[in-house]
């Protein structure tokens, strides 16, 4: 999400001005924007993973950091234009606390602070409407024995060969 506070400062210089001269269509330049804000977050990503590995001692096969790696990177293009999207709407000084407000928001209802489960019904099923909940449900899918989105377990029964 923070892509959008370079587009605010962009925006706010007179750049998109200089860009409209141009033959530039401002769609192309929005995809560029979210094309290098997704760059941007695979380091980062990355680091994450090396992290669990190293320090959170989470062992699994190859393919199960790859598949996680891979499907947490293309499912935070939707966070990524909201960041754009935040950019776009207000004024550059605004940008950093509102997108630190909606992701401290989208984390708590999401179910990343403590568990969905433990929420009482109302909240859980707000939580199963955030994207911070899939997000996570994603991240964490390929290294358990949960099912995703009716999927069969991949562990067998026990969960002593995942």
């Amino acid at each position: 999400m923070s892509g959008g506070a370079q587009l605010a400062v962009e925006r706010r210089s007179g750049w998109f001005r200089q860009l409209s001269v141009t033959g530039l269509q401002p769609r192309s330049f929005l995809l560029a924007k979210a094309a290098v804000v997704m760059v941007v977050t695979l380091p980062a990503l990355v680091l994450n993973f090396a992290a669990g590995l190293v320090v959170g001692g989470v062992r699994a096969p190859l393919g199960d950091w790859v598949a996680g790696l891979l499907l947490l990177w293309v499912s935070l293009v939707p966070l990524a234009v909201l960041g754009l999207v935040v950019g776009l709407w207000v004024k550059a000084e605004t940008v950093q606390p509102l997108n630190t407000l909606l992701l401290l928001v989208l984390s708590l209802l999401g179910g990343l602070w403590f568990p969905a489960q433990l929420m009482p019904d109302g909240m859980r099923i707000a939580a199963e409407l955030t994207p911070s909940f899939w997000l996570a449900a994603l991240g964490r899918w390929p290294f358990t024995a949960e099912a995703f989105l009716g999927t069969a377990s991949r562990c067998s029964p026990g969960g002593q060969s995942c």
